[in-house]
């Protein structure tokens, strides 16, 4: 059911800013009222609740009813959809031609929403973007979630400029030029509509985690690039909600990423590729099992179940293909395992990975070209 919850607005705004509230009315509102302080572009807010219970929703009412000065269209599911099924539902009610998916637990600062605008608008071939990520508990280190944009490498494990697995950098300047990347994180990701739904939006399978990777693969696939526009900087609590059921966040990562790998890749040539991605997982398990985290093991176990029960259905699907697809054509995919660098090799930084340089110079991607307005 939609509800109008205060003045309505009959122009049509430019910007259609997507928040979705599962079950933390306080932390929502907080969002809003940081949305409605510092971002002075014409937009909309809409608001997906994922099956808060009624009290919750109460709460998350009553606040909205307070705001007199911003329009806000809100949406209840019944139940938790998720992050990927919620966000098109936002988006396909929105109004604007851009659209901002952006997290409860994000705080943006003063007018952080211009200079990515401007961006898009000075680059067309640029789908999407991100601002600069920084923790809210830790202000002079990168989030991480998000940082100064994200990578994958060859076997689908993702990272950022900024944090390497559990390393995070404090930010010292280092990640400032608007540069390329791979992925935009779903935290606070700025997106032209007529782009997302080429590529018909998010793919509900990944319910959450892993969703915004895969977007913006199809879109680099499709012809367009992704950025990253350190102008624009906010702040993210990070992994709020997430880290209440941590077994069922181990279960969506893993399963996720599972999917994501046999998504990008077909079984030939790759098939090597897919094999070393499963036993890299299961050095995860085994990583669980020495450190007795049982409700871990089980998430792993319950991930692999999971993905291959429904094989026959994502082979029927055409999400699993016998030939045609190589995620390392995709642009700047280090072609290397982040684990063996990060674990044996001991490299914690960006730069000990695409070199100290602009990675968009590194030898093996010269090819690529990406000329952007600044």
């Amino acid at each position: 059911m939609y509800k109008q919850m205060s003045l309505s607005s009959k122009t049509i705004p430019q910007v259609s800013i997507i928040i979705i509230n599962f079950r933390e009315p306080e932390l929502t509102l907080e969002c809003i009222k940081m949305l409605i302080a510092n971002t002075p572009q014409s937009h909309e807010t809409i608001l997906i609740d994922n099956g808060s219970l009624k009290s919750s929703f109460d709460i998350l009412a009553k606040g909205l009813k307070k705001m007199k000065s911003v329009f806000v269209r809100v949406h209840k599911n019944s139940k938790n959809l998720g992050y990927a099924k919620a966000n098109n539902q936002g988006a396909r009610i929105s109004r604007g031609s851009i659209l901002v998916f952006i997290n409860n637990d994000v705080v943006v600062t003063s007018d952080w929403l211009t200079p990515l605008l401007r961006f898009l608008d000075q680059n067309p071939t640029v789908a999407a973007c991100q601002p600069k990520f920084h923790s809210l508990g830790e202000p002079k280190y990168f989030d991480y979630a998000g940082g100064a944009g994200g990578f994958i490498d060859m076997f689908g494990y993702p990272f950022t400029r900024g944090r390497i697995f559990d390393s995070v950098e404090e930010d010292v300047g280092q990640y400032d030029t608007t540069s390329p990347i791979i992925w935009a994180a779903g935290s606070c990701l700025v997106m032209r509509k007529k782009a997302f739904w080429e590529m018909g939006g998010f793919d509900e399978y990944f319910f959450a985690y892993g969703e915004e990777t895969d977007l913006c693969l199809r879109l680099i696939e499709g012809g367009y690039s992704i950025a990253v526009v350190p102008a624009s900087c906010v702040f993210h609590l990070g992994a709020y909600t997430s880290n209440k059921n941590l077994p069922e966040k181990i279960y969506l990562i893993h399963r996720n990423h599972l999917y994501l790998v046999f998504k990008h890749y077909s079984l030939w040539p790759y098939f090597p590729i897919l094999i070393f991605r499963v036993l890299m997982d299961i050095g995860a398990l085994i990583y669980y099992i020495k450190r007795r985290q049982i409700a871990f093991i089980g998430s792993v176990w319950k991930a692999y179940a999971t993905f291959v029960r429904q094989v026959p259905q994502l082979v029927q699907n055409g999400v699993i293909t016998i030939r045609g697809r190589n995620l390392m054509k995709i642009p700047y995919i280090y072609r290397g395992s982040i684990v063996v660098d990060y674990f044996l090799l001991r490299r914690r930084h960006f730069s000990e990975l695409y070199g100290k340089t602009s990675y968009t110079n590194v030898k093996s991607y010269q090819d690529v070209t990406h000329t952007y307005i600044l």
